[in-house]
């Protein structure tokens, strides 16, 4: 993989050079929790005095065995491998291990080239030596701050870059990350393995759960970390480069986040456009619409539509009950997917509904948030459908909607026409409703265009419909 304009590589050299001690880090240490606190561990009541140790031990004379933990010592290392309860590491545990120790070299890394860039390096050692000047105090130690937070936002980062592959369908509810240490970069780092081997102990009960602990937990730690970064000084040095590491294809941009392209699993009955009878002016649309998004360009992730006009980025397709709205995405999702078959692309659908729509305060926004960024990602060809938009986006001044709706709303304004939105040509959104007009008005405003689905308008159009349903 090639580096990109103004992208700098993280030298294999220096990831391996920190992997003794992202290792160590794994292996145990000793941490007293300032912040976190400590969960209630699951798993089988035990008797008192029984330990909780391997089931299998080597008797091999003169070999070092594993030492029973001690409170408030953590070992990820035996953690993991706990799970389940074989005895043995099984290739899940040995995968999520070598995620963790590979992230945190690379985390590392990345911290060594902060302090470098920065000069804190200079400072760790007159500091050390004692010849810090008390001129250099604050500047110390808010580049110590800003140091932790690069640290441990990459090692989230990694973290779920280099599970992705290895994720199923099991999803974790972790919780905020709590114990989030910024003196420097080892202690942030042992915090956050800290609070990791709490919920690992508490919430993974099998291999699968085990996955789903460890990808949550870095999701919500790059959460919080991009949080605390917005009022955090002297964050430049990381925030304006951008750097890769070339063995794993993983790029360094700030506090945004990799993602391992993938696409998605359609289980879609996908409908070849002579079977979409009348709606000439919304056919027409969506076929052109389709091969628009094939001359997206991956390399400079851009597409000439966008940058000459006429991209359509937004629509919405409305028209009365029963004329054709579903059978249009399902024509245009066919379309798209076939032409990514053909041409090697990643191809994701998604799809908002109001099983997106949570009694909990927040949680509905967060669901349209990862709608919106599963299909804006830079590095697959988006198409993502809200139908019966009226339903699920609230009316803002309607007494009738709920606060869930009303998040929804103001996550979908903010992404379609919002102050940080960016349109690159590799997606484009479609909202489809019976009844427009209980849509938002500011919601609708941000539709770049209507597709007019008004249904089977001629004799001939009938003939068309008869001709599909009696077959052959």
């Amino acid at each position: 993989m090639s580096l990109n304009a103004g992208q700098m590589e993280l030298r294999e050299e220096a990831v391996r050079a920190e992997s003794p001690a992202a290792l160590a880090l794994l292996s145990g240490f000793e941490h007293a929790p300032r912040v976190g606190v400590a969960r209630e561990m699951a798993g089988v009541e035990r008797s008192p005095g029984v330990g909780a140790a391997r089931r299998f031990r080597s008797t091999t004379p003169g070999l070092v065995t594993r030492q029973v933990a001690r409170a408030g010592a953590v070992h990820l290392v035996e953690r993991v491998e706990a799970v389940g309860g074989d005895g043995l590491p099984s290739p899940v545990q040995a995968t999520v291990l070598s995620v963790l120790r590979r992230s945190a070299a690379i985390a590392l890394a990345l911290g060594a080239e902060f302090a470098a860039r920065t000069g804190l390096d200079a400072l760790k050692r007159a500091n050390l030596e004692g010849t810090l000047g008390a001129d250099k105090r604050v500047a110390f130690g808010e580049l110590l701050q800003a140091e932790a937070l690069a640290v441990l936002h990459v090692f989230g980062n990694a973290v779920a870059f280099l599970l992705a592959p290895h994720a199923s369908e099991v999803t974790v509810e972790v919780g905020g990350v709590e114990e989030v240490l910024t003196d420097n970069a080892p202690l942030a780092l042992q915090g956050v393995l800290w609070e990791l081997d709490q919920d690992i102990g508490a919430l993974a009960s099998d291999e699968a759960q085990l996955v789903g602990v460890v990808a949550a937990f870095a999701e919500a730690l790059m959460e919080k970390i991009a949080a605390r970064a917005v009022t955090a000084p002297r964050l430049e040095t990381f925030t304006g480069a951008s750097w890769q590491v070339e063995a794993d294809g993983f790029a360094i941009n700030g506090f945004s986040p990799a993602r391992k392209a993938k696409g998605s699993t359609i289980t879609m009955q996908f409908k070849k456009p002579h079977e979409v009878v009348g709606n000439h002016i919304a056919k027409y649309q969506a076929m052109r619409l389709a091969k628009m998004l094939m001359a997206y360009d991956f390399e400079h992730k851009l597409n000439p539509f966008a940058e000459l006009g006429g991209f359509i980025f937004t629509f919405i397709g409305d028209g009365k009950p029963g004329t054709g709205k579903t059978t249009l995405i399902q024509m245009m999702a066919g379309m798209i997917h076939e032409y990514c078959g053909v041409a090697g692309y990643l191809f994701r659908y998604q799809n908002l509904s109001v099983d997106n729509i949570d009694s909990y305060q927040g949680k509905s926004g967060q669901n349209a948030r990862a709608f919106i960024n599963a299909v804006l990602d830079p590095a697959v060809i988006g198409f993502g459908t809200i139908d019966d938009i009226d339903q699920i986006a609230g009316k803002r001044g309607d007494r009738q909607s709920s606060a869930g709706a009303l998040e929804i709303t103001s996550v979908l304004m903010d992404a379609f026409a919002g102050a940080n939105t960016v349109v690159r040509g590799n997606c484009t959104f479609g909202m489809f409703s019976n009844y427009p007009e209980n849509v938002d008005d500011a919601l609708r405003q941000r539709a770049g265009a209507r597709f007019l689905v008004d249904g089977p308008q001629t004799r001939e159009d009938y003939i068309d419909i008869l001709a599909l349903l009696l077959g052959k």
